[in-house]
This record gives structure tokens, sequence and C-alpha cells, in this order.
């Protein structure tokens, strides 16, 4: 099940990009784990996916059994930036709390496309070939560019703004693939009422955004509906 913590980006509206992504990373620990989990006792059947085979909710809540073999890990990210480097060092950081560090039991890849997203696609043909246990994709790019480069090997993702409208996973609630993880889907409604609140009088809001990339759309087609329903003109 993908984890979806919209509520809580909405509780805290100021709250560093930064932090919240190293926030919404730890839930990534939750599959994650389950995941190593089965490695100890036997192989990984994935008929459906990671996320609705085993809900996040039938994690243990102490440290499971570690598997026996280093778990190979492959982390990659589109770009090097504060926020993403946050979000993959607090799943390092979980995984850590729970007994999994590199050089003991886990063997750790990591790997920037630095932009670029023929680079995404080798790394994510490295990893295939590989055969690694388990892919943290980090940003929206990243994920498609693994999810399209295997059905088999599970796919955790975290700085990914609409997984469906990504083409990741058919839905929040069953996924359907062997892709699960976080969303930082921003609370748009909330955000314009805010400004409603705070700007009685407004009356327009511009917003500015990348035409060409896919988490920019959604979003503005969000702020859209919102903006219609609150009596707000959008220029865009």
């Amino acid at each position: 099940m993908l984890v979806h913590p919209i509520s809580a980006a909405a509780r805290s509206p100021v709250r560093p990009r930064s932090a919240r992504l190293a926030w919404l990373a730890a839930f990534l620990v939750l599959p994650a784990l389950v995941f190593l989990m089965i490695l100890g006792s036997g192989p990984f059947l994935p008929p459906a996916g990671l996320g609705s085979a085993w809900p996040v909710a039938a994690v243990p809540s102490s440290p499971v059994a570690l598997a026996a073999s280093p778990v190979h890990i492959g982390i990659m990210q589109i770009i090097d930036h504060p926020a993403l480097d946050a979000a993959r060092q607090g799943f390092l950081d979980g995984l850590a709390a729970q007994g999994y560090k590199p050089g003991k039991n886990l063997q750790v890849e990591w790997y920037s496309a630095q932009g670029d997203m023929s680079t995404a696609r080798t790394i994510a043909q490295k990893f295939v070939q590989e055969n690694v246990d388990l892919v943290l994709a980090i940003a929206t790019p990243t994920a498609q560019a693994m999810a399209n480069a295997t059905r088999t090997i599970p796919i955790l993702i975290t700085a990914v703004t609409d997984p469906v409208a990504a083409g990741l996973v058919k839905s929040l609630s069953h996924p359907g693939t062997n892709v699960t993880g976080t969303t930082d889907m921003n609370p748009v409604k909330e955000q314009l009422a805010l400004v409603k609140r705070l700007l009685p009088k407004a009356r327009t809001v511009a917003v500015l955004y990348n035409a060409g990339e896919v988490n920019s759309v959604v979003q503005v087609k969000l702020a859209r509906q919102a903006a219609k329903e609150l009596g707000l003109q959008l220029l865009e």
C-alpha cells in the first residue's frame, strides 16, 4: 500500500522540503523490511506487486530477523539535491535502525543520473543486470526509468508527486505493480484556501510551472479546479 501523507504536509505547510522528504523516506523502511523479512525465510513471490502483496500494516514494530546473506539494494536519484539527498539518507538511517548496515549485512549501490534520462535508463539497466534485491528510486524520472526496466525487482519510490499519473501504479491503495513507496503531493486546495484566508480580497493567483514535467502538470490541474471552487482566477 502506498503511504500518502498529504494530511501531514497540510498540517506543516512551512516544513522544509528536505526535512519533509526525509520524514517521508522513513515510511519506505516499512515495505522494505517486509521484503527483507521474506528474504530471510524464502523466495520473493510478487504475484500482484510488493505493495498489494504485503501491506505496510503487516510490518512488525520490532526489528525483523536479518537475512542470512547481505541484501543488495540499488539507489538511484535524478539529480544531486539537498531534498533528494535527505530522502536517501532517511531511508538508510531507517534501515540501520533495524540492523541493516553497509559492510555488515547490506550492500548499497548509489548513483545520480545528474538530470539526464539516458543516464537514468543506464543505471536502471545496471541494476537489472545485477539482479539487485531492491531498488529505491528517488524522484519521478528515475522511478519511471526503473519501472520501465523491470517488472519483477521490487521498487520503492519517494519524492514522486503522483505515482498514478506517472504510470508507476494503478492506484494508491492497490498499486498492482512491483512499485510502492511514498508520494509528496502538495495540499493544493488547502494552500489556495490559505491565500483566501490571509488575503480575503485576493481575486487572482499566478502559478509558474514546467509544462513538460508530469508532477507540475498534475498539480496545476488540481490548482485550476481548486481556484474555480474558491472563486479565484488562476494565471498560468
